[in-house]
């Protein structure tokens, strides 16, 4: 009898310490890469850049911290990337992870860590807590060729924790002849009174509409490329918000080897949708190819302006959404027409000259003719 009591008090004891260690009930982490992007490099004509978009997926522990303070868990990263075999760059992340704040609904912020000593919030994305996207781009040693192999492998630095699973920890592409990746971009900004005005003298104000394109290209694969536009008055921000869907998800599923303006997949937002078509993309270089393209309307209400203020949007990619790639950067910002908000032909001051400014005229001079 009195062995068997002993025997169940060893038992208990060891539940109870375990019950608020992290070391011994901990989180679990994994490393996924995302995608992988092969794009022109942009100091080196004719050289290319490789570029890894990786996270750490966290899963809160079975049993909450009762006592003490929890360390960070160490779950840094290599990324390793190859071309047909070979190693061309190991690139080291350091990433810590506070277990501490795990758990509870997935929703916005869910956790929060250290991304090479800076302070990093983790987001939940697609119901799971992790790093935004975590970029690596590294320069090739030599131009690729199409049938290439391009691979990135992920795997946890010396002393860091494990994954839990490492089917996902690396990413193959077969290089073609032309960039692999996404892009997005700003088009066509103008100009519209919010109420009806004459010749811009003074502060009138104004709607600024745009458009924002997302392509991919050598992919088919599903693409988060969500912005968060940005209006720019005289080189600063302006407070006003923009009104449009910033979630945008790409789901191509044609390489598009040929433009011929057909269907090669679907965007969708906040239960909007979108079709995708083969089209002309242009990079830095001012080289064209054939890309999955859609594009969704956004707009600044109410903004107040001189005839002499310089207006510009800038997009930045949302949270959780892939980043910009290099080469192809200079679409990311859209400004007016030069000169157009004081075009003295512009007569209705919409910031273009179209038909609007003939009905104008006409009817200033029915106006006249109604006055005698």
């Amino acid at each position: 009898m009195r062995s068997t009591l002993s025997c169940c008090c060893v038992v208990v004891c060891a539940l109870t310490t375990g019950a608020s260690t992290y070391g011994q009930i901990g989180a679990t982490y994994n490393r996924v890469v995302r995608h992988v992007a092969v794009t022109p490099d942009p100091t080196a004509p004719g050289g290319w850049m490789i570029t890894g978009v990786f996270t750490v997926e966290a899963t809160a522990p079975p049993v909450a911290l009762t006592e003490g303070i929890a360390a960070l868990d160490d779950v840094s990263t290599i990324v390793e990337v190859r071309i047909n075999g070979v190693t061309v760059a190991q690139t080291p992340f350091t990433l810590q992870i506070d277990p501490s704040t795990l758990g509870g609904p997935c929703g916005g912020t869910c956790g929060s860590g250290v991304t090479n000593g800076m302070t990093a919030a983790l987001l939940c994305i697609d119901g799971q807590c992790q790093y935004p996207p975590i970029t690596n781009t590294v320069p090739t040693p030599s131009s690729l060729q199409p049938g290439d192999v391009v691979v990135v492998i992920l795997s946890p630095s010396p002393g860091a924790l494990p994954d839990s699973n490492t089917a996902d920890d690396s990413r193959i592409l077969t290089m073609g002849t032309d960039p692999i990746g996404w892009n997005r971009g700003v088009k066509n900004v103008t100009l519209t009174p919010s109420v009806p005005v004459g010749p811009i003298t003074e502060v009138a104000t104004f709607d600024v509409f745009f458009d924002v394109e997302y392509s991919s290209f050598g992919l088919t694969e599903q693409l988060r490329l969500g912005v968060e536009p940005v209006l720019m008055i005289n080189g600063s921000p302006s407070p006003i918000s923009p009104v449009g869907c910033n979630d945008w998800i790409a789901n191509p599923s044609d390489l598009c080897q040929v433009c011929t303006l057909f269907q090669c997949g679907t965007a969708s937002c906040g239960g909007q949708n979108v079709q995708l078509l083969c089209r002309v993309i242009e990079n830095e270089f001012n080289l064209s190819f054939c890309g999955c393209v859609g594009e969704s309307q956004y707009s600044f209400p109410g903004v107040s302006l001189l005839p002499t203020d310089v207006v510009k949007v800038v997009l930045r990619p949302a949270p959780g959404a892939l980043p910009e790639l290099p080469g192809f950067g200079d679409d990311d910002n859209g400004a007016l027409p030069p000169a157009c908000v004081t075009c003295p032909a512009d007569l209705n001051g919409d910031g273009v000259i179209n038909g609007g400014d003939i009905s104008f005229i006409l009817n200033l001079f029915n106006q006249v003719c109604l006055s005698q």
